[in-house]
């Protein structure tokens, strides 16, 4: 028990600290500092996928061991191409991996515009009184 809360709280920490690296980079005047951390959720969801995909296996491997304690091995099915249906069910897996694997990357969205918007108003007001001083 005293394990679990330990690595929970070492999570919270983890996810808060991010949480603030995306605020303190979306708060800076160069609009790009804050796209760094969407552009890594992108690409580690693309790695995600691809990796799904690359490491998809098109053969079995029967492993037979016999009285005398000699090995069999039997390749069934190397370099056939995949039916239809599992290309499909490859298609629809990969299209919900992404989805998936993209949350993070729409919550650091979320907070980039959301600072970015804050930004602009606090410069909207700073203009206004640069004006009534006027």
């Amino acid at each position: 028990m005293k394990n679990l809360v330990s690595v929970l709280m070492v999570l919270i920490i983890g996810f808060g600290l991010i949480i603030g690296l995306q605020i303190f980079l979306s708060s800076r005047k160069n609009k790009w500092w804050g796209l760094i951390m969407p552009l890594l959720g992108i690409g580690y969801s693309l790695i995600i996928v691809g990796s799904m995909v690359a490491f998809n296996e098109t053969s079995t491997t029967v492993t037979i061991h016999t009285e005398d304690g000699t090995v069999i091995e039997k390749v069934e099915g190397e370099g056939e191409t995949l039916p239809s249906k599992n290309i499909g069910k490859i298609v629809g897996t990969s299209i919900i991996l992404f989805i998936v694997s993209n949350i993070p990357t729409l919550i650091y969205l979320a907070i980039y515009f959301g600072c970015r918007e804050k930004l602009k108003k606090n410069q909207q007001l700073k203009n206004m009184q640069i004006q009534d001083l006027e």
